[in-house]
């Protein structure tokens, strides 16, 4: 019985082996990708080379890391990316001294933060695809599972700050109306990606079924 133990791990350890370099040769590029620009991800890397901070906020420079980031990646290296920012936005707010008079402000403009930064993913993830070409069609059906999940948490963040919790609570300020601004503008970004996204996802579809149907 032990002697057949030992078979069946090994069996499955050469399956785990197997999928891992599977899912690192799907992935490569991305995966490499990440580990480049992994130590930039960092709160004291930024801090040190942060030309935008201001009374600790480094979000411009958060935001701007992985913008250029997203720009060498599809969809698994955007999952990274994104877990990396957000981790830092919450260190980054927890750290900050701005509006540290005024946390109600302080939230919303981490809210509209979040909401900047999902734009930035939404927006590159259906952009590049660095797999294998035989798997393209299930990339598709992913990234229309991505979509589903990331534009739900755009749409949350929206009402919440449309709502009688959101902006309408806090008096009017100078601060509130720039936060405003930048909410509107992320706003219509959203729906423009959106739409957009929406249409490449139905388009790659129809495309697919259409050389299925002729094979």
């Amino acid at each position: 019985m032990v002697r057949y133990l030992k078979y069946i791990v090994i069996i499955f350890s050469l399956i785990g082996l197997l999928a891992g370099s599977f899912f690192f040769a799907q992935n490569r590029v991305d995966i490499l990708a990440a580990m480049k620009y992994s130590d930039k991800f960092d709160y004291s890397y930024l801090k040190q080379n942060c030309s935008r901070e201001v009374e600790d906020y480094l979000f411009p420079c958060i935001k701007a890391q992985l913008e250029e980031f997203l720009t060498h990646v599809s969809l698994t290296g955007t999952g990274i990316g994104m877990k990396m920012t957000f981790n830092l936005i919450d260190e980054d707010k927890e750290k900050t001294s701005i509006y540290k008079n005024n946390l109600d402000l302080k939230n919303f403009t981490y809210t509209v933060n979040y909401l900047e930064v999902n734009n930035l993913a939404l927006d590159n993830v259906y952009k590049r695809y660095h797999g294998f070409e035989s798997l393209y069609g299930g990339y598709i059906a992913s990234l229309e599972r991505y979509y589903d999940k990331g534009n739900m948490f755009s749409q949350n963040l929206i009402n919440g700050l449309e709502g009688p919790d959101g902006f309408e609570k806090l008096p009017k300020s100078p601060e509130l109306e720039s936060l405003k601004q930048r909410f509107d503008a992320a706003k219509a970004n959203f729906y423009r990606i959106k739409g957009e996204s929406k249409a490449f996802i139905e388009s790659e579809f129809k495309r697919l079924r259409a050389i299925e149907a002729n094979l």
